[in-house]
């Protein structure tokens, strides 16, 4: 199986590698929005190998989808830095895991679920068929296996369930970069904290539910290495008591960034949300050096019916003329030969 499933790796890889960038407005729009998103939050990072980080976060997402299946069927790559004796601990103690979409993170639930851990994962509504499916697989490839809870992020009642459970003695495992978690539309339940030189809007769904149960809190993050190992990474414990007072929702959600922080500087194509960040921030807090100008100051963005002109320094979009896009299309032709813009 091992053979199969590199072989299914390096077919990924070559189908990306091959990807033409300009093949739909979907994937213009996202390779626009992640080439703004890396040059605000990782400055060091040349402009021109923005195309080359943006194909390697494409092929790790697929792998992580790939990761699950495999393991659902009995298949497990090589695991690095897993701490046995911490997985024992959560059947005395449970705490709330909070990983990142990053590198192999969909094996973190599978491997916690193979040593027995009592265990919810927090997902989101549209994925709950397709990982309920998979894990019914997986208990059949190994009944021994104890199935996690599925806890769909939609209902209003989640959170009452999450106490519930981890009242009862059930860990939770919750990913704090889920669009679920960040965003600015309510500011009273968010908070803004440091990553990379810029800031990033989180909800504080982790720390009140550590407040409410008691439970500590793990930062885990599973990375890829070059030998085909999974790394894992286990955070500082934080505890409620480590923060009170009116910061305690900031500066917990600080310290969950700052364990992720330290892989993502080493793995950056690994984390799948460079092409989502943008719902994460607010453009008036970028740090921009004063008198720097972006590589590319501006970027076309396709909807439907239309094209906008987006500014990589703020993010603001605006509608285009048809004239100028028809301008715009015509250079655009002559340059490749089609209309992409």
């Amino acid at each position: 199986m091992e053979k199969r499933y590199n072989a299914h790796c390096e077919s990924i890889f070559r189908e990306i590698d091959q990807l033409d960038m300009t093949a739909s407005a979907p994937l213009h729009n996202q390779f626009t929005f992640f080439s703004a998103n890396m040059e605000h939050f990782m400055p060091m990072v040349p402009p021109s190998e923005h195309e080359v980080y943006f194909r390697g976060t494409m092929y790790h997402r697929r792998l992580s989808r790939l990761d699950l299946s495999y393991a659902a069927a009995g298949y497990l790559p090589t695991i690095v830095g897993w701490d046995a004796a911490w997985v024992d601990s959560l059947r005395q103690e449970p705490a709330i895991i909070a990983c990142a979409h990053m590198g192999a993170h969909m094996l973190i639930g599978m491997l916690l679920a193979k040593a027995g851990a009592p265990l919810a994962v927090l997902v989101a509504e549209h994925l709950v068929p397709a990982l309920t499916e998979i894990w019914k697989t997986a208990a059949r490839t190994d009944p021994s296996l104890r199935l996690p809870l599925i806890v769909d992020t939609g209902p209003k009642t989640s959170l009452r369930r999450l106490m519930n459970l981890a009242k009862s003695g059930v860990s939770l495992l919750v990913y704090w970069d889920g669009e679920e978690h960040g965003g600015k539309d309510d500011r009273q339940q968010a908070v803004c904290v440091p990553l990379l030189g810029q800031h990033i809007v989180l909800r504080r769904g982790i720390p009140f539910l550590a407040r409410a149960t008691g439970l500590p809190i793990y930062p885990l993050t599973a990375f890829r290495q070059q030998d085909g190992s999974v790394g894992v990474h286990h955070g500082r414990c934080i505890r409620v008591e480590d923060y009170r007072g009116p910061d305690f929702f900031r500066y917990t959600m600080q310290a969950v960034v700052d364990g992720f922080s330290s892989s993502l500087i080493h793995f950056p194509a690994q984390w799948n949300k460079w092409t989502h960040l943008h719902r994460m921030v607010f453009p008036e807090h970028f740090f921009v050096e004063s008198g720097k100008k972006l590589s590319n100051r501006y970027g076309i963005l396709q909807g439907d019916d239309a094209y906008f002109l987006f500014a990589r320094r703020d993010y603001q979009a605006v509608a285009l003329p048809q004239k100028e896009v028809d301008r715009l299309c015509d250079d655009a032709k002559k340059r490749t030969g089609n209309c992409m813009l």
